[in-house]
């Protein structure tokens, strides 16, 4: 790479302006604001230059694992490779890769994939292999009969950044609305339940919830705290549902469902994670709030 990059809109922490960038190795030596075509370097015609960004959740080295329902693709290495390079194709250099601890739509296959999903990614790294920085997201599904033991050992993972609480049971949070759901399953998963079956789903899931959340929640709690590891909350959707992860030393609020949980979490100093699909689809595709108007509200810190 030239030690001049010119000519490129340079994308700063408040402004976007025409300039160009001098480079000492793979440092940057100078930010000029204007285009100096004249003295040699390479021109980047009128192409954005910006940081790399940093995603904190991203589901995308799932689809790698399980491209198609039911169908798990057979050479880990492959997809992590692939995942990383998609990331540097969307300008992404450093990810929190999240990955589910539990299962909650019942299938299995987010606990199948997960010690494939760590020990390729750690493959990877180790041979040099991967272009983009990668750490991990643990994602702790509390009403999953099986939380705690997917969360034994794992929690203590130096490349673990980020512990969120999750509670996908149907009838609240993400998926207040069940006729959503039910399509949003019926779509993505090739799941199709007759309504009896659908009564029964429920009955299983809300039981779970009851059962298991209380104790996986205090459980995962402690052993965050004893690595020292910062928490989000996930799809908190009432003024008290903010309080409770308040409560809990929960720093961000991922993908708060409504106006009234961004609001109170930005009260709250937290910080308010929305998705960039919702931003790019105009709205949640579970019938919640809009990530543009949150926005338009001052209540996005992390997109």
């Amino acid at each position: 790479m030239a030690d001049l990059l010119t000519n490129a809109q340079l994308v700063l922490a408040d402004r976007v302006v025409t300039g160009s960038i001098r480079l000492d190795g793979a440092q940057i030596a100078a930010v000029e604001p204007e285009a100096t075509l004249a003295v040699p370097g390479e021109d980047l015609e009128g192409d954005f230059l910006l940081p790399g960004l940093i995603d904190l959740h991203t589901d995308n080295i799932e689809r790698h694992f399980r491209p198609r329902p039911r169908v798990t693709w057979p050479f880990p290495i492959g997809s992590v490779l692939t995942h990383d390079w998609e990331l540097l194709g969307a300008g992404i250099t450093t990810v929190v890769d999240s990955l589910a601890l539990g299962d909650y739509d019942g299938d299995g296959a987010r606990a199948a994939m997960l010690d494939g999903a760590i020990s390729s990614l750690k493959a990877a790294r180790d041979a040099g292999l991967l272009k983009a920085e990668h750490y991990l997201h643990l994602r702790c599904e509390l009403a999953d009969p099986g939380v705690l033991e997917f969360a034994r050992g794992r929690l203590a993972d130096p490349t673990v950044r980020l512990i969120s609480l999750m509670d996908h049971t149907p009838g609240q949070r993400q998926w207040r609305n069940l006729d959503i759901y039910r399509e949003y399953y019926r779509k993505k998963h090739a799941r199709v339940w007759n309504d009896e079956e659908f009564a029964a789903h429920l009955e299983v899931c809300r039981n779970n919830q009851q059962t298991h959340t209380p104790r996986s929640r205090d459980a995962i709690l402690a052993e965050a705290a004893l690595h020292g590891l910062p928490l989000a909350s996930h799809d908190d959707t009432t003024v008290e549902d903010v309080d409770q992860s308040h409560t809990y030393g929960v720093g961000i609020c991922e993908f708060p469902t409504t106006l009234e949980a961004a609001q109170r979490a930005h009260d709250h100093g937290m910080k308010n994670v929305m998705g960039a699909p919702n931003v790019v689809l105009g709205k949640s595709h579970s019938g919640n709030v809009s990530a543009i108007e949150l926005a338009h509200a001052g209540l996005v810190d992390i997109l």
